[in-house]
């Protein structure tokens, strides 16, 4: 087995040189692990899970796309026969008009984070009234609160980052019959034996401290989600996953390697993964309030930024993944079949580890494909 000792030498340095409290890089060759390592305090043996925060929007358009597998739900489906409190959602034009379009918006717009949506969720009126009427409110509850909010555009018009996962979680519970966090863990974790995964800090003990660099340098911060609600009820898509950097590089190895994890449990078919990244909007075409941190190569594809330019050092086109906002980040590379999860828990980190990820990945492939 190589030793990468460069790699590791060049996470030892970005830890040194930015004071990183905590640096964790697993990758793999097919299903075989070809390097871990783990950089944190004394103190902190024994914490290893982390708020996942957006990393949790792969989990949730894998579930999608099994239930379009499965032929229970199709991508041109309207979002309103799942979630009829969308019947009434409508835009601003730029005459001032109302335009009611929610009997618009499909299933595709939500995967694709183009149904008119944002990432506005406390500042909502209808939310903050339902949180102060129903404290521990539920998915279902939320997302027709959610619904309530207009709408920033026609769907379909351009490309917005935001809550379109969370509503992609209240269509799964309609189609499936099941609490979003039951059929991911029926359906994703239990099948790859991600064991330490789940929506809720059950086990607070095994919390790894989150930090921020968004000042340019590290302090400590609150370990909680500002993406989230602070009730147990709710189920978020698109931020609300717990879980270790060890069990989500299981789910990266199954997307890598055609759906099959090392353990040899299918969750996906080839078909859909070769299907979540395709490009689907070239986000250099559309009036984007969002652009890939992970640079311009990346377009998005369904729920997965995908590359649409190779590397001179070898990620192919078709590489896919996505990051969360505490740094976490998941990179599949399907036609070499390697995949790299990174783990930081360090909010804000764009402020200091920009491009550092790729340079990670990079230093990784130059050792792998020597």
């Amino acid at each position: 087995m190589k030793a990468f000792e460069k790699t590791a030498r060049l996470l030892e340095q970005l830890v040194e040189q930015m004071k990183l409290p905590y640096l964790e890089v697993l990758a793999f060759q097919g299903t075989q692990q070809v390097f871990h390592k783990t950089i944190k305090p004394a103190d902190c043996a024994g914490r290893d899970k982390l708020l996942m925060f957006s990393c949790t929007k792969p989990v949730t358009a894998v579930c999608a796309m099994q239930l379009i597998e499965r032929g229970v739900i199709a991508l041109e489906d309207k979002l309103v026969d799942y979630v009829p409190a969308f019947a009434d959602s409508y835009f601003v034009d730029e005459n001032g008009d109302k335009q009611v379009v929610g009997g618009d918006i499909t299933l595709r717009h939500l995967l694709t984070m183009s149904a008119g949506l944002d990432y506005s969720l406390m500042r909502k009126p209808a939310v903050q009234e339902l949180l102060e009427r129903c404290p521990n409110a539920n998915t279902e509850q939320m997302v027709d609160a959610i619904a309530q909010a207009p709408l920033n555009f026609r769907p379909g018009e351009k490309f917005m980052y935001s809550l379109c996962h969370d509503v992609l979680a209240r269509v799964i519970e309609v189609a499936s019959g099941k609490r979003f966090a039951e059929y991911v863990k029926e359906n994703i974790f239990a099948p790859l034996g991600m064991n330490d995964s789940g929506f809720r800090i059950d086990d607070p003990d095994r919390m790894l401290p989150l930090f921020t660099g968004e000042k340019g340098f590290i302090e400590p911060k609150e370990c909680n989600n500002k993406y989230l609600v602070p009730s147990e009820e709710y189920d978020s898509g698109g931020a609300g996953m717990v879980g270790t950097a060890v069990d989500y590089a299981k789910f990266a190895v199954a997307l890598a390697n055609g759906g099959v994890g090392a353990n040899g449990s299918r969750i996906i078919s080839q078909e859909s993964i070769d299907r979540m990244h395709r490009e689907e909007i070239r986000v250099g075409d559309l009036r984007c309030d969002f652009t890939c941190v992970q640079g311009a190569d990346y377009s998005y594809g369904l729920g997965v930024r995908t590359r649409i330019r190779p590397t001179e050092w070898g990620l192919s086109v078709g590489e896919f993944g996505w990051d969360g906002a505490a740094g976490t980040y998941l990179m599949v590379d399907p036609v070499k079949n390697i995949s790299v999860v990174i783990g930081m828990h360090l909010a804000g980190w764009t402020a200091m580890f920009l491009e550092k990820h790729l340079e990670i990945v990079k230093q990784i492939y130059e050792e792998m494909l020597v």
